[in-house]
This record gives C-alpha cells, sequence and structure tokens, in this order.
C-alpha cells in the first residue's frame, strides 16, 4: 500500500516541470523573433540596408545568449533534482 509519493517523484515531477518552461520559454522567445522580424522588414523600407542588417545580427545573438543562459539554468537545477 504505497501512501505518498517518494522523492524520486518529486524529483522527476520537478525535472519535467523545468523541461516544459523551457519549452514554453523558447517558443516565446521564437514567438518574439517574428514579430521582431515583422516590424525589421517594415523598418528596412525606411532604414538604410546595413543597419537593418546590424540590428538583425544583434537580435539574433541576443536571443542566442539568453537561450544559453536559460538552457544553463535548466540543466543546473536538473543536476540538482537528479541528486535528491
Amino acid at each position: 500500500m504505497k501512501l505518498g509519493t517518494s522523492r524520486r517523484e518529486h524529483a522527476e515531477a520537478g525535472i519535467k516541470k523545468i523541461k516544459e518552461l523551457f519549452e514554453r520559454y523558447r517558443k516565446q522567445a521564437r514567438d518574439e523573433r517574428h514579430n521582431v522580424l515583422t516590424v525589421m522588414k517594415k523598418l528596412s523600407k525606411v532604414l538604410p540596408e546595413d543597419q537593418v542588417k546590424l540590428m538583425d545580427s544583434e537580435i539574433n545573438d541576443l536571443l542566442k545568449d539568453s537561450e544559453k543562459v536559460a538552457k544553463a539554468a535548466c540543466d543546473a537545477k536538473d543536476a540538482e533534482l537528479k541528486q535528491v
């Protein structure tokens, strides 16, 4: 007869939740990038092409960096929960 959940089950549930949150973050970042690219396309009619390309590369770099930070945080928490 099982009365409650074990620490391992709690840890597995926590890991699953962390992965879900990370995937939600990645989807949200993709959506925001799409929105920014839409605005950039409109701006390309007004601004010089080299300036638009520069802004595009800066935005891509920022998104990549933020995803790396989020992934590192996710992996750290995942490792922490696996130790339990």
